[in-house]
């Protein structure tokens, strides 16, 4: 009984110093991080400041952090000086027509590649593959002389129809990896069963990959972003 006592009263400082260097390293980490999500908030702050401020006072050097005075009319303003509503809607517009481009055309390109046998198709989707070396400054003239000849400059055409047809290797290529990881034996059993090539394609791989299909709406929106520099 001593002895289980004596054992007790032993560990109770080595326990305690635990515990003590265990909320120091707790408070450590607490502290690191707090420093780096104050860092990761500063720009939304200077933004929120920003706006806040007259014309004269954001040039101000140094710069300063709070508005004085706030000018909360600005919002009201800037609204009133751009027609951020029909902004708004263009950018609805465009996103919508290019995330049911890319998710139709490019899906389909890459269950092509992933399951259909034809002369050439490793060949061709490494040619494929091959022109995600090739830096956008190098393609910005020709597809600006493409879309002058066929007539679309100053139009939604050039930031719509090229993502109908595959929209960008990258999507094609991560979405036939997505159709590769399927097994072969749900398309022979959809065969077995009668369906076609687009029956297998659009009520076995697409429904399998629900999920996936919502991660890659949310990426394909991204494309008007990323195509503005079109003409």
């Amino acid at each position: 009984m001593s002895a289980d006592s004596g054992a007790y009263i032993s560990a109770g400082p080595s326990h305690r110093s635990k515990t003590v260097r265990h909320g120091v390293r707790n408070g450590l980490i607490y502290l690191v991080l707090i420093g780096v999500s104050l860092i990761l908030l500063a720009p939304l702050f200077w933004m929120v400041s920003t706006a806040l401020k007259g014309r004269k006072q954001i040039f101000t050097y140094p710069p300063e952090w709070l508005p004085d005075p706030a000018i909360w009319s600005n919002f009201s303003d800037s609204l009133s000086a751009y027609p951020f509503g029909r902004f708004a809607t263009n950018t609805l517009i465009i996103a919508g027509f290019n995330i049911a481009g890319v998710l139709l055309t490019a899906s389909m390109a890459a269950y092509a590649f992933a399951r259909l046998r034809f002369p050439g198709r490793d060949v061709i989707f490494m040619i494929l593959l091959s022109t995600l070396m090739l830096p956008f400054s190098v393609l910005m003239i020709p597809r600006y002389i493409e879309f002058r000849e066929l007539g679309w400059l100053d139009s939604w055409l050039p930031l719509i129809v090229p993502n109908w047809f595959g929209g960008s290797v990258f999507f094609i290529f991560l979405l036939r990896q997505f159709f590769r990881t399927i097994p072969r034996d749900l398309s022979d059993a959809a065969k077995l069963d009668g369906a076609s090539e687009f029956g297998t394609f659009g009520r076995s791989f697409c429904r399998c990959r629900s999920r996936r299909w919502q991660w890659w709406r949310c990426l394909s929106s991204s494309i008007p972003g990323t195509t503005s520099s079109r003409p």
